[in-house]
């Protein structure tokens, strides 16, 4: 008792010594308890003591996550916490627990291991999975967990059909069964069931390339085919085989070339979503929807590409581009961006008239994406002929130093060449008109902060 009195007469006596404006600013409460006495000053001061500690407790509460949430994250923390491999709550937030889950996901996959790099092939393969389980084969097999994860695999490595993309259906009108009554007297007749002739399924045909305004069919061939699922599909078999088909093992060359493609159409969405990510004044929905002129307005070039050689089409989407009143660098950027656009939403008219105008002003590395549509018959009539010149483009502009899909890897022109059968000679690109002053067409041009 007598040494908290010292105390509390010390702290007066410093107080006192200090300046008027320093007391009152520090520890004003105290110096208005210091009036009514040494005990007062004393409870005051543990009041302040306290006071400061429950700011500083209030201070540590405050940091944020900083961690940005995404769609794509949340789809990967469902599907891991559905088979087994603990995630965390599904936040969309990349952390260290989902790194973790990534890397055991991965181990039992037989993937390369590496919680910060999760490719396409492996989120598709592992969304393909967590769909396949939740649309019956949970049910079927009557497993969970990762044991569930693993039947998966062993189904696909088996070359079983999954049904992973939803198919678009066919129009097809089929007639109710008619019940009509038969009476005969005296007996009396149980109604019989008339089984009308089914009505014939309704094909949708491309349109002539000479109809005036007419749009190219999305696949040519008139079935529902989704590039993407052929992705996922193809993706699939290239892990199962334990990597890409390299020039000296090419005995099924579509699957090469299916292989080459696909791989071009994600280095097309990661760098058109780059680009996209740079512009200013303009939400991603403005950028789709504005995308869809690159195929409204080239649906003829893009029809043509199966009627016409190559230097043809070239020449009518440069006379296009002249037309349009947009200058080159400018379009060419916007085309970059509308083409991820495309892929990305599965709308192959925008995939196919940005490569155009692409390779129109000059980026003939472009040209191998029309040889795979034309070869594998995505958004076009699907003709090998045709898609060799296109090849001989994109083959000799990686070559000569302007690859833009997975540069890393020169040894993709001499798969496409082994996958072809050999490649042709250099062909020389077309020389651009200088863009007119005025007139016009209205492709979409986005302004990119450097």
């Amino acid at each position: 008792m007598i040494a908290r009195f010292l105390t509390s007469v010390s702290l007066m006596g410093a107080v006192a010594v200090m300046p008027l404006s320093q007391a009152e600013a520090d520890t004003g409460d105290f110096v208005a308890g210091a009036i009514v006495g040494i005990a007062g000053a004393a409870i005051v001061n543990d009041i302040n003591r306290n006071n400061q500690r429950t700011r500083t407790t209030t201070v540590r509460r405050a940091a944020p996550s900083g961690i940005p949430r995404t769609e794509r994250g949340a789809q990967t923390q469902t599907a891991l916490n559905y088979f087994g491999y603990n995630a965390g709550p599904v936040d969309g937030q990349i952390g260290s627990g989902t790194r973790a889950a990534i890397e055991r996901y991965q181990i039992a996959m037989g993937y390369p291991v590496n919680g910060r790099s999760f490719p396409d092939y492996q989120f598709e393969n592992l969304m393909a999975a967590y769909y396949w389980a939740e649309g019956g084969g949970q049910s079927q097999t009557g497993l969970y967990g990762q044991q569930l994860l693993m039947a998966y695999k062993n189904q696909q490595q088996q070359q079983q059909p999954v049904v992973v993309v939803a198919p678009q259906p066919q129009p097809v009108v089929v007639p109710q069964p008619q019940t009509v009554p038969v009476v005969v007297a005296p007996q009396v007749v149980q109604p019989q069931v008339v089984q009308p002739q089914p009505a014939p399924e309704t094909i949708i045909v491309a349109a002539p390339a000479e109809a005036p305004n007419a749009l190219p069919n999305f696949l040519g061939t008139g079935e529902a085919v989704s590039l993407a699922g052929h992705c996922n599909t193809i993706s699939l078999q290239t892990n199962t085989n334990g990597g890409f088909t390299n020039a000296s093992s090419v005995t099924d060359p579509d699957f090469a070339l299916s292989e080459q493609f696909c791989l071009a159409r994600t280095y097309a969405v990661e760098t058109g979503q780059d680009l996209a990510g740079a512009v200013t004044g303009v939400s991603a929905s403005q950028i789709e929807a504005n995308c869809g002129a690159f195929g409204s307005l080239l649906s003829s070039q893009i029809a043509s590409l199966v009627t016409k050689d190559r230097d043809a089409v070239v020449a009518d989407v440069a006379n296009f581009v002249v037309q349009s009143g947009q200058q080159p660098a400018s379009l060419a950027g916007t085309a970059k961006i509308c083409l991820g656009v495309g892929y990305r939403t599965d709308d192959m008219t925008v995939a196919l008239g940005s490569a155009l105008i692409l390779t129109a002003v000059g980026e003939g590395a472009y040209g191998e994406l029309m040889g795979h549509h034309l070869s594998q018959g995505f958004g076009v009539g699907k003709s090998a002929e045709r898609a060799k010149p296109w090849y001989d483009m994109g083959i000799t502009a990686a070559e000569a130093g302007d690859a833009v899909f997975a540069p890393g890897q020169p040894e993709r022109t001499e798969v496409i060449r082994a996958a072809m059968n050999g490649g042709s000679a250099p062909t020389t690109l077309p020389v651009l008109v200088p863009v007119a002053d005025e007139g016009g067409t209205a492709l979409p041009t986005f302004s990119v902060n450097q």
